[in-house]
């Protein structure tokens, strides 16, 4: 659902540490800046659009999208150990008519 994000803290190819964290905006295009702030440099995600996809690059975040509902562990250990393969982005045409709910004028 995009209501909560998950912060993994990885060295040598291991979790360190799991905690979740609550964007301070319910608005999912304000979130780059803050996950930024975070120190998050990767996001794997199920989708993205392109306008947040496009401010996450321009603040020198990678972005994963099309990934399945995995857990994010599993997520995780796939992508750091080059497993990880990315499939059909369902928010890559801007399109929103597939189960979230928002407005916003960045896609």
């Amino acid at each position: 659902g995009g209501t909560s994000e998950v912060q993994l803290n990885v060295v040598a190819k291991r979790i360190l540490e799991r905690c979740s964290l609550r964007p301070p905006s319910a608005e999912p295009c304000a979130w780059p800046e803050w996950i930024r702030a975070q120190g998050v440099d990767v996001i794997l995600a199920g989708g993205m659009g392109p306008g947040p996809r496009q401010r996450c690059a321009d603040l020198g975040i990678t972005v994963v999208a099309g990934l399945p509902d995995d857990a994010p562990e599993d997520l995780v250990n796939d992508f750091l150990h080059g497993r990880l393969s990315a499939g059909e982005n369902p928010c890559a045409g801007g399109s929103h008519d597939h189960g979230h709910d928002h407005t916003c004028a960045c896609h």
